[in-house]
């Protein structure tokens, strides 16, 4: 049953917002690139790492949770249509199943649509200083941001279903400024927060 909530989650995002959002990345490894070659003095790759964070305690909360809200906004306009309706016959705990399979699949494809944005972005810088040394750690730092922002997304989402996109955009960027502050980022509970 779930796979087929799933195969129809991926069709249902084919052509919004969600299947673009990762693209964001690209100006982003550009940015990155030419910042660290014009103003850092390090030949390793340290110097785009350093750029990276610029991503990582400025914008990551915001990004990810635009990307659950974009499928959370389009999953309201599209359901509040008149397609829930095919779930009135279904006893309560037949129902609950089917919308908890559903919610799972979207989160899923958000997932998936933020990974490619982390395999565009990290893999990208990679890609631009593969030969310096220490370059293996931006591919490092891309899969512990992306496991960092699996938590967003689904708060994210679940934040999104029950506001908006500007509310859910909101509540991000003061998430991404509290946990970016110094003293939150160099208590000792600093491992709880995504962007440390």
């Amino acid at each position: 049953m779930f796979r087929r909530q799933l195969h129809t989650e991926l069709l249902r995002a084919r052509g919004t917002s969600l299947v673009w959002l990762p693209l964001i990345a690209v100006p982003l490894v550009l940015l990155t690139y030419n910042l660290s070659r014009l103003a850092s003095p390090a030949t390793d790759a340290t110097g785009v790492l350093m750029w990276q964070s610029m991503y990582v305690t400025g914008m990551a909360a915001p990004l990810v949770a635009m990307f659950a809200a974009a499928a959370e906004a389009r999953e309201k306009r599209a359901r509040f249509g008149g397609t829930h309706m095919r779930l009135a016959g279904l006893p309560k705990v037949q129902r609950t199943r089917f919308l908890n399979a559903e919610r799972l699949a979207r989160l899923l494809v958000v997932l998936l649509s933020i990974a490619v944005f982390h395999v565009i972005n990290f893999g990208g810088s990679w890609l631009a200083v593969y030969s310096r040394e220490n370059s293996s750690r931006i591919l490092a730092v891309g899969v512990l941001c992306f496991v960092g922002s699996i938590g967003i997304a689904g708060l994210a989402a679940a934040v999104a279903r029950l506001t908006n996109l500007v509310v859910t955009l909101v509540v991000f960027v003061i998430w991404q400024l509290f946990f970016a502050l110094n003293p939150v980022v160099e208590a000792d509970n600093w491992w709880m927060c995504p962007p440390a």
